[in-house]
């Protein structure tokens, strides 16, 4: 963002922000994100609009956030650290040949996972799996092998700029997930 880092929020910092988020926009992005139980055929149970019904794992409701229940959105991490590897993709010559694909995978709620028959509860608010490729090529034309080398140099972005770690060593930060195809970072708290 160019702005000297003071510890200090001020105009400055806001109109860098706003101007950032302007350079790096995420809204079909964020449509890819939402949740698809409300496509499937054939559902016995309520469908979401896009991020969960606040259930947990036992189908009961409630606002006790412990582990299986759907988190009423996305965390807002998650789309920073997409605009930062936006950024960093664009700013930096050792990534200007890469680009974001598409989000594969963003929010899916328990209605969803009983659908594929998952238990996962990552991808309930604190997850996406964002994919990177070459900008030369189709993500159709790229081999596995080339669709690694991409998730590794946003891996080496993520890591290097962010504080980002492989992995989950610590909570409370972002963790890359161990996907050859595809970037995950994961919120842990």
């Amino acid at each position: 963002m160019k702005v000297e880092e003071t510890g200090v929020v001020d105009m400055q910092v806001i109109e860098a922000i706003d101007k950032f988020q302007e350079e790096y926009p995420i809204e079909t992005y964020f449509a890819q994100a939402k949740c698809k139980c409300s496509t499937f055929t054939n559902l016995k149970e309520p469908t979401c609009d896009g991020f969960g019904l606040n259930k947990t794992n036992n189908g009961k409701t409630g606002k006790n956030y412990a582990s299986g229940i759907e988190y009423p959105g996305l965390h807002r991490t998650l789309f920073w650290v997409l605009r930062s590897i936006m950024f960093y993709i664009d700013s930096d010559e050792r990534y200007q040949h890469l680009t974001v694909d598409i989000v594969s995978s963003g929010y899916r709620c328990w209605t969803d996972n009983n659908y594929h028959n998952r238990v996962s509860t990552n991808h309930m608010g604190k997850a996406l799996d964002i994919h990177i490729i070459k900008k030369e090529k189709a993500k159709s034309e790229h081999t596995n092998d080339e669709r690694i080398v991409c998730c590794d140099l946003v891996r080496d972005i993520l890591t290097e700029k962010t504080n980002a770690e492989y992995r989950w060593f610590h909570s409370n930060g972002i963790a890359l997930e161990n996907s050859y195809t595809r970037y995950h970072p994961k919120k842990r708290t």
